[in-house]
């Protein structure tokens, strides 16, 4: 059984203050590495992951939670936020290497990720802050994103800086984020 604490720990992996930050850090990066066109498109995915799932948020509000008692039942807090910007964002950054990478880092790059992202969708279900459909919604939502990051990633021609710099940059300004306790507590949006 999963504490408590620890259940806290990994959902906020998806806190859009700590997915935010790694946003920030893998749009620099890519621009940085003169990797522009993917910073942007990269960038872009981001905050339309935040707008579109505001924008779900505030729909689902005004309509209210629909097939109450059933799996399909989506609370009026859907789609996940912090599942849907884990989804886009861990998501996209997993896509950079899938495309970008080789040996090792093709595979154990995006399985870390993919494994946070999971993490993230399967606590906010466990501590009671979402229901499944909610989470299912999340990971469309910032899936979409995600693969769009991939798509245009994978119809690039030029060559790819090494990118264990980056990991090693969005693993520890999200330790150092989580280690300081910074949280974006938002009233049902996010």
């Amino acid at each position: 059984m999963v504490s408590q604490a620890l259940m806290i720990d990994i959902t906020d992996l998806g806190n859009p203050m700590i997915v935010g930050a790694a946003a920030l850090v893998t749009t620099i990066w890519l621009w940085v590495s003169r990797q522009r066109d993917m910073a942007q498109v990269f960038a872009v995915a981001a905050i339309a992951t935040a707008v579109a799932t505001t924008t779900l948020k505030l729909v689902s509000i005004t309509l209210g939670g629909e097939l109450y008692d059933t799996i399909f039942y989506m609370s009026t807090g859907a789609p996940s936020g912090h599942t849907a910007l884990s989804a886009a964002i861990y998501g996209g950054i997993a896509m950079l290497f899938a495309v970008g990478s080789r040996g090792a880092l093709r595979i154990g790059a995006p399985l870390l990720l993919l494994t946070a992202i999971i993490g993230v969708g399967f606590t906010r279900v466990a501590l009671g802050s979402h229901t499944p459909a909610d989470v299912v919604a999340g990971f469309l939502v910032g899936g979409s994103f995600a693969a769009v990051v991939g798509f245009v990633a994978a119809r690039r021609q030029r060559e790819w800086p090494p990118l264990m710099p980056l990991l090693a940059s969005v693993l520890a300004v999200g330790l150092l984020l989580h280690l300081s306790g910074l949280r974006f507590q938002s009233p049902g949006l996010l």
